[in-house]
């Protein structure tokens, strides 16, 4: 099985903290978010994972360097969702591709999914699923109707597109190459006829890391216990401290908080929820409370 990770988007939700690493890289308890989605795919048995890259692409590219399965495709302008799978195609056998946005967190089984989709024989298979927030995507039974407006019709509800889906390589050469595309307005077009399958999950946990607040929420919800995160290889809380950072004297964490690898917190610091990320140096007595703590950004 095959698949492809989405991790060229440039960010701008998540700025300023977008300008010190990609997000896909952002570390979810101390581990990047791109290595947590590659394991997941490996455990799942996929034996060929393709990574898209622009933003800060050289990063992503040095963390999977040598990574068994994993080949990095960087993209020298920005492409969108569908041009940037189809100038990955070329590096795929032609078999389905599974496709997974790089900034979300789930516990969907990518197997189940492919799986799936090869039984029920559709060009493409998208994920949905009931967030409110997000429900745009109008489906009756296991088909899509329309992703840009409700269609009020006997029958139909309205979901959201989780990110993930699974595409015949034959439906990519429809994309004009080396040109900025959106899969979505292709899909918009094939709803026309009935190309696209849904297949509708429930009670499985998703949050994508779109905004600061919803990159605190992972980690909150990791860190009280409300999802559990050794299904990942993450440890949970409420108080994550890698035994690679340093405490200076009188250091107060409250509620809950992660501090990564590197960082060193100054005497007096007060803490509540709040993630520090990897090698940075928290200014003496700063009192800070749902920050998400870089070096660079944040200034006493």
């Amino acid at each position: 099985m095959q698949a492809m990770l989405l991790a060229a988007g440039l960010g701008t939700r998540v700025q300023p903290y977008s300008k010190l690493l990609p997000k896909p890289l952002f570390p979810i308890i101390d581990k990047p978010l791109l290595r947590i989605l590659i394991e997941m795919l490996k455990l799942a048995r996929f034996t060929k994972i393709v990574v898209n890259v622009y933003h800060l692409g050289e990063q992503i590219e040095e963390e999977l360097a040598g990574v068994e399965g994993v080949i990095v495709v960087r993209e020298d302008k920005v492409l969108g969702t569908g041009g940037g799978l189809r100038n990955a195609l070329p590096y795929f056998d032609d078999e389905p591709i599974l496709v997974m946005n790089g900034d979300i967190l789930h516990t969907m089984n990518p197997a189940e999914i492919y799986i799936h989709h090869v039984n029920a024989k559709h060009q493409v298979t998208l994920v949905l699923h009931d967030y409110p927030r997000f429900n745009k995507v109008t489906v009756r039974q296991d088909r899509i109707l329309s992703f840009r407006e409700k269609v009020h019709l006997a029958g139909t509800r309205s979901l959201a597109f989780t990110g993930i889906h699974v595409i015949e390589p034959a439906v990519l050469e429809k994309i004009p190459t080396n040109t900025f595309h959106n899969i979505i307005d292709l899909y918009e077009d094939m709803t026309v006829y009935g190309a696209l399958g849904a297949m509708v999950m429930k009670n499985r946990y998703w949050r994508d890391i779109g905004t600061p607040e919803d990159y605190l929420q992972v980690h909150r919800e990791l860190l009280t216990g409300k999802i559990i995160g050794n299904r990942w290889g993450l440890e949970h809380g409420p108080l994550y401290v890698s035994r690679w950072a340093r405490m200076e004297p009188g250091v107060s964490l409250h509620d809950w908080c992660s501090v990564g690898d590197g960082a060193v917190i100054g005497n007096g610091a007060v803490l509540k929820r709040c993630v520090v990320w990897p090698n940075t140096e928290v200014p003496k007595r700063l009192d800070a409370e749902n920050e998400i703590i870089v070096p660079n950004v944040n200034s006493n």
